[in-house]
């Protein structure tokens, strides 16, 4: 919020790609049980600070539309997905359905939530 609110927009030419790397790099950091200050660092300063990377980067042509039809898109299925968790756990604990069929009921499942979401 406070990236968006002080227009806190890093011009770059990092790309797509080159702000995934980053996002991996602050999501794969081993966890240290004696620096919690770590973890803070990470939060409070390195996720902003790639949120406005990934503002300010360019973008490939191609990856344009399918940005931002996932900006769009990202809020609604935030607003739905939880409940549709919890029905999932539900079914998966009293069913406990085979790899398989797990896989089809995961891929219908994502099908229809972003269509509810779109």
């Amino acid at each position: 919020m406070i990236v968006y609110r002080f227009q806190w927009i890093i011009r770059n030419r990092l790309g797509f790609a080159g702000v995934t790397l980053l996002l991996l790099a602050g999501l794969m950091m081993p966890y240290f049980p004696n620096n919690n200050w770590v973890e803070w660092a990470i939060v409070v300063l390195y996720f902003p600070l790639l949120v406005g990377l990934g503002a300010g980067a360019r973008l490939h042509e191609k990856l344009h539309n399918i940005c931002v039809f996932s900006g769009k898109i990202s809020y609604p299925l935030y607003m739905t997905h939880y409940s549709v968790m919890w029905i999932f756990g539900g079914y998966y604990a009293a069913h406990k359905p085979g790899t398989p069929q797990l896989a089809l009921i995961i891929g219908i499942g994502l099908l229809i939530l972003l269509a509810v979401a779109g």
